[in-house]
């Protein structure tokens, strides 16, 4: 995925194929892609026979084939020698930069290893049993190899992911995550997880959008094909009102990984971002289609309803959302928020109050409540004191368009100058 001359889609989409029963050719027309890589595995112990094959698209014609018999601590070398042969057999010329690359590896624990790669599947999954074993298991790789700078990488990250949904608390988490992504550029500064892991800290957990910006823009400087680097960066260009950018930024990361739940839900938000309530609903639906188990696909699709008038609409998928997450104080507050809005005042004001006696209850969520009631100097209140408490979620004040009745508010816009988001493409509304 690296190679300049190849796009490579990402394991997320091809993954999501697995089983589908479709053939190589369809296969080929799905992902948009002119060959495709098929291959196994048979393990035993700490040996590994890998079979691996190439397969041209639209004709279903195998150009290469070949098997290998290693040790699993020699697997980062194998990894290597394989993409010289496939680049070989698509006639890819690599750069001297790019040879250098693939020829650098070094043996590895297999234990670790395999440690390594559970904690990181784990804590994509954004479940808070998955990442809190995920969490678990990328520390106990730190513990016997603290030289791993991807697993430190991937701690930052999922650490991060966790303060966001609001399974741990930001403060909580802050310093093991700025730790890890700090050590992580330590060991290797031209890995372009470490500047993303080191993003997301200056973004979601500090509030400082410009820093994280400048550590995205060198993640894909140092790879252009990284989704995750390419997705965060859409998520703030969208959220500062850079939307030309963010869409492009978006596209790319479509382009190498288009089956990703994440990445077209990121086109969503962008719609709903920047005003076209009725693309977002689309491309909302689109996503709740690939899995309507997530809580959080149905809490977003409510958004752009909310701001349609569509409150019923809203509010089932707000009910959905709660009764999915076991009751998560986000979508509590987001059915509060929806209710409040749809003149269902009694309704909203009891959730609003089971919030404030809710330990659990971030100050954002309870923001969010009073909002939907009307109630805008307390709605501000809370706002403030998720900023102090460095509520990730604090993000969304700047072009989200629930916030709009407060923009005028001189308090509303000392806060927006704390954060200091980049100038965006399109001014912002004023209240109302």
């Amino acid at each position: 995925s690296k190679i300049a001359a190849l796009r490579v889609i990402s394991r997320t989409s091809a993954m999501r194929l697995q089983g589908a029963n479709k053939s190589v050719q369809e296969i080929g027309r799905e992902l948009g892609v002119q060959a495709v890589i098929e291959g196994s595995v048979l393990r035993a112990g700490d040996t590994v026979r890998i079979t691996v094959q190439l397969i041209e698209a639209n004709t279903d014609r195998h150009l290469w084939a070949e098997n290998y018999d290693r040790q699993l601590s020699d697997i980062l070398a194998l990894y290597g020698e394989v993409t010289r042969e496939v680049a070989q057999q698509v006639r890819v010329t690599l750069s001297d930069d790019e040879e250098a690359r693939i020829a650098a590896s070094r043996r590895v624990d297999p234990k670790v290893y395999e440690l390594y790669l559970e904690g990181r599947y784990l804590c994509d999954n954004w479940s808070p049993e998955e990442m809190k074993r995920g969490i678990a298991l990328l520390q106990d790789v730190i513990s016997r190899e603290a030289d791993n700078a991807s697993a430190h990488a991937q701690l930052a990250l999922c650490l991060q992911y966790s303060a966001f949904f609001g399974y741990e608390r930001p403060l909580d988490v802050y310093s093991r995550a700025k730790a890890a992504a700090v050590t992580a550029v330590q060991l290797d500064d031209r890995l372009a997880e470490a500047h993303v892991a080191t993003a997301g800290v200056y973004y979601y957990l500090e509030l400082n959008p410009k820093a994280a910006q400048r550590e995205l823009a060198r993640a894909l400087e140092l790879n252009p094909r990284s989704v995750k680097a390419l997705l965060h960066s859409s998520w703030l260009l969208g959220e500062s009102g850079q939307f030309e950018k963010a869409f492009e930024h978006n596209r790319r990361a479509l382009g190498l990984d288009p089956l990703s739940i994440v990445v077209n839900h990121a086109v969503g938000q962008l719609f709903y971002l920047s005003r076209d309530y009725e693309s977002a609903v689309v491309e909302y639906r689109k996503v709740l289609d690939m899995d309507r188990a997530d809580p959080s696909l149905h809490f977003y699709l409510a958004w752009p309803l909310e701001q349609l008038g569509r409150y019923e609409e809203a509010i089932a998928h707000h009910e959905k959302a709660v009764e999915l997450s076991g009751g998560s104080s986000l979508y509590r507050a987001g059915l509060a928020y929806a209710l409040g809005m749809a003149g269902l005042h009694a309704e909203a004001t009891e959730i609003r109050d089971a919030l404030l006696e809710d330990s659990a209850a971030a100050p954002y969520d309870i923001a969010l409540a009073h909002l939907g009631l009307g109630d805008y100097g307390q709605a501000i209140d809370w706002l403030e004191k998720a900023y102090e408490a460095r509520d990730s979620h604090v993000i969304y004040i700047n072009r989200g368009p629930r916030f709009d009745p407060l923009r005028d508010d001189p308090r509303f816009i000392r806060l927006l100058q704390r954060i200091d988001f980049p100038a965006g493409d399109e001014p912002l509304p004023t209240s109302g």
